[in-house]
């Protein structure tokens, strides 16, 4: 037998408990609540941090496109001929590395976004000319020995002069320092025969690699006042000889792959 108030006192039980568990639930949705708007502010700080961080890059891009004006200004004005061999040379590199791309070769170095590096950085290839004395640059017949072994300093010269270019926060995937990499290097061979430093095959970087292909091609094919201009089957034929031995093999498959691109170009942007 329950006492008379057992009902009252199990009905005040049950309402205390109700009122515990209510209790307890608000408690949990205040701090759910809590949380919620603590990732709501996190969420508006990071698109705030995600803008600004995108405001930098395009500061960043915008310094960049207006130092790669001032350069190619610098050099069109020291070299006329640089104009038009900087553009024929920017579009055969990205033809050269786009097909790489495309066979799968260099996949760490040759991506979407470094094919694009690539283009934009190739007509600084030669900045270092800059530094060349005009009865060099200009002479009409064969240079003698001492003129090569100045003339060969515009590699190294244009790795000062981009150096100094570089900015601050600059990191290896920028343009300025693609550029550095193609003006060192686009003049060793495969072999270790080429300058400043006699590089072995894969120690030059892939994107001076590639330039010297472009490089050699457009000088071949085009008409100078200190030589006759190849045809374009010649220069193909001359720069196949050289598999292995001044060219990185992989690359002259690639060229080979391209060459009616490479001869496209040089008539779309051939010297006035």
């Amino acid at each position: 037998m329950y006492p008379i108030d057992s009902k009252a006192t199990l009905h005040l039980r049950l309402t205390e408990a109700l009122a515990l568990a209510n209790k307890e639930l608000l408690f949990q949705y205040e701090e759910k609540a809590k949380r919620v708007a603590e990732l709501v502010i996190a969420d508006k700080e990071k698109a705030k941090r995600a803008a600004e961080h995108e405001e930098s890059i395009q500061e960043i891009l915008a310094t960049q496109d207006q130092m790669l004006a001032c350069l190619n200004a610098l050099l069109l004005a020291r070299d006329n001929e640089a104009g038009k061999h900087g553009i024929r040379t920017q579009h055969y590199v990205k033809a050269i590395a786009t097909r790489l791309f495309t066979m799968g070769k260099y996949p760490n170095e040759i991506t979407e976004l470094k094919i694009d590096l690539l283009f934009r950085a190739a007509p600084l290839h030669d900045i270092g000319k800059v530094g060349i004395p005009d009865s060099i640059l200009q002479k009409s017949c064969n240079l003698d020995a001492a003129e090569w072994i100045i003339l060969k300093t515009h590699t190294t010269i244009g790795e000062s002069i981009l150096s100094a270019a570089r900015l601050p926060f600059e990191n290896k995937k920028t343009i300025i320092s693609t550029a550095i990499k193609m003006a060192g290097g686009h003049h060793e061979n495969w072999d270790g025969t080429g300058y400043p430093r006699g590089l072995v095959g894969e120690a030059t970087p892939v994107s001076a690699r590639i330039m010297s292909i472009a490089d050699v091609y457009d000088a071949l094919v085009s008409k100078r006042t200190y030589k006759k201009q190849w045809t374009h089957e010649q220069v193909v034929e001359e720069i196949v000889s050289m598999r292995n031995t001044k060219f990185d093999p992989v690359i002259v498959d690639a060229f080979i792959e391209e060459q009616e691109s490479f001869w496209e170009i040089a008539q779309l942007y051939r010297d006035a």
